[in-house]
This record gives structure tokens, sequence and C-alpha cells, in this order.
């Protein structure tokens, strides 16, 4: 590995360290709702006098290098799960993801987990390994993480069915906030 893939690779994981993976991890229920209730970015769709952002479309490949665009959901509630295999937090969640995409990834919902920088092979295995049952697509060079601000992993983002950005934190979203985004 160059030293500039060194270099990226550790600062991911200390970006990591310092929010999304590591002991302190865990946000009170009312931070939580805060956090969530705040727009990601600045805006230019209104719902219920608050102000989203469009979400940025992408295009990125599956381990069995199928292509997904985001804009190719476009009526669908979008639930991205950016995550890596050597983050705790993000096995930890998998049996939730695995839940919440066996109870809603019908007609009006999918779940699309972003590895974020791991190879092909690695991540095909730990698939397999964590019995993942929803779609994990490959972000190799970061570029989708960067433009939705990941700045830890685990992070989850909810987009709507217009593709406003609904909701992104480190915490899976709960189950009546997908509910109510389907419902619209």
């Amino acid at each position: 590995m160059d030293i500039k893939k060194q270099v990226h690779l550790f600062m991911i994981v200390l970006v990591c360290a310092a929010s999304g993976c590591g002991p302190n991890s865990k946000k009170t229920e009312k931070k939580q709702q805060q956090d969530a209730e705040t727009p990601a970015a600045e805006t230019s769709v209104k719902t219920e006098q608050k102000t989203l952002s469009p979400a940025r479309d992408w295009t990125l490949t599956d381990i069995n290098d199928r292509s997904h665009s985001l804009s190719s959901y476009r009526g669908r509630v979008v639930m991205l799960n950016f995550f890596a295999t050597w983050c705790p937090h993000c096995v930890t969640e998998i049996p939730e993801l695995n839940k919440i995409h066996q109870s809603y990834g019908k007609d009006d919902f999918v779940l699309l987990a972003v590895n974020v920088q791991e190879s092909r092979g690695k991540v095909s295995q730990f698939i397999d390994s964590k019995k993942i049952k929803y779609t994990v697509l490959l972000d190799s060079k970061s570029d989708v993480a960067r433009a939705y601000g990941v700045r830890g992993i685990p992070t989850n983002a909810l987009i709507d069915k217009k593709g406003a950005l609904r909701f992104i934190d480190h915490m899976v979203p709960d189950s009546e906030r997908i509910e109510s985004l389907i419902a619209e």
C-alpha cells in the first residue's frame, strides 16, 4: 500500500474513532431527535416548514459489478448505511438493518449499504460471514461518503421519495421515521 493510501486510511480511522466508531458514539434520545430534525445541509426543497437539501445523485457498483444510481430509486424512500468491515458499531447494526430490509424492503423502500474504501473481495467475504440480506455498494474512493459529509461510520441517511435528504446520523433511524417517509 503506498504512503498516500496509508495516510488516507489512517485519517478515516482517526475520524471514525473520534465520532461514529468510538466508545462515546451513543447519543441521548433528546440529542438524536434534535440532530434528526436539523437539516443536513443548505437547502432547496421545503417540507412542513423545514428546508431540506436535495440528496446528491451518484452511481456505484455492487459486489457483482452491477451499477446502482440514486436517481434510479426516485419514488422510493432510500436508506443509505455507510460502513466498513473493521468497524464494531457497523457490525452491531447488521441484525437491525436486516430486519429493516425485511420489513420495509418492498416497492416503497430500499436499503443500500455503502462500503467505504475496501476491496470487493474483502466486502464480499464480510457479506457472506455476517449474512447481510440487503444490497451492498462499493465506494472505493469515498466520493459518495464525502458528498454526503460522512465524518464517521456508521452513518445512516434517509432520502425521501422526492430525493430530499431527510435524515443523517450515526444512529439507525427508528421505524416511525421510516414509516412516515414511506407514507408521504
